[in-house]
């Protein structure tokens, strides 16, 4: 009989948020899919609480990630990766920058990340994860991003030269900004660029 203090958590799973009954997944088969098969996104099946006293002693963003992100990864063979994929994705600085000298109201800067864009936080850390997931894959995965700017550069910046993944950036001719046009399209390898795509 096992005692409350020895006991093993159960591993965190994930189900559609169109379909209650469908089987749950773990993880990593969540963070590959995308997308259930019934279109609807993956949610984990119990939500973790946490209280500000969790993150006592995190004193930067990666380990800030590593404490918040580690309930969802319980049980997934990922979780033995989680701190060198948090290192890995979220090595720049999101600066808490205070409006006045009283200090009481502060911003917290999400754009200083490789594209500019607070989007970089998630592609950095997919790209990681399924860098490690994927890793002696025979093919490698195929992403297909539809954007008007900040997603597409921040996807293409994550996954450029990683051999997991082949990025197809779909993007509306004449839409995006010239900078955001150029972030788009200055990859190469295995991101690839499509103008001219307009959104129905």
């Amino acid at each position: 009989m096992t005692s409350a203090a020895t006991a093993v958590a159960p591993a965190m799973q994930f189900r559609s948020t169109r379909s209650a009954d469908a089987q749950p997944i773990s993880f990593s088969q969540a963070l590959e899919r995308g997308l259930a098969p019934d279109g609807g996104l993956y949610i984990p099946t119990q939500w973790p609480r946490l209280e500000p006293t969790d993150f006592a002693g995190c004193d930067d963003l990666a380990s800030i990630g590593e404490r918040l992100l580690t309930p969802f990864l319980r049980g997934d063979p990922l979780a033995a990766e989680l701190t060198a994929v948090c290192r890995e994705a979220f090595d720049f600085a999101a600066p808490l920058v205070p409006l006045d000298s009283s200090g009481a109201v502060s911003v917290l800067e999400l754009f200083h990340g490789p594209t500019a864009a607070f989007r970089d936080f998630g592609a950095r850390f997919l790209a990681a994860s399924l860098s490690r997931i994927r890793q002696g894959a025979a093919r490698p995965l195929n992403i297909l991003v539809a954007t008007s700017g900040d997603t597409g550069g921040a996807v293409a910046a994550a996954f450029h030269r990683r051999p997991a993944a082949l990025v197809s950036v779909l993007y509306p001719r004449g839409v995006v900004s010239p900078t955001q046009e150029r972030q788009l399209t200055c990859w190469g390898e295995n991101v690839r660029s499509f103008p001219g795509c307009r959104y129905i």
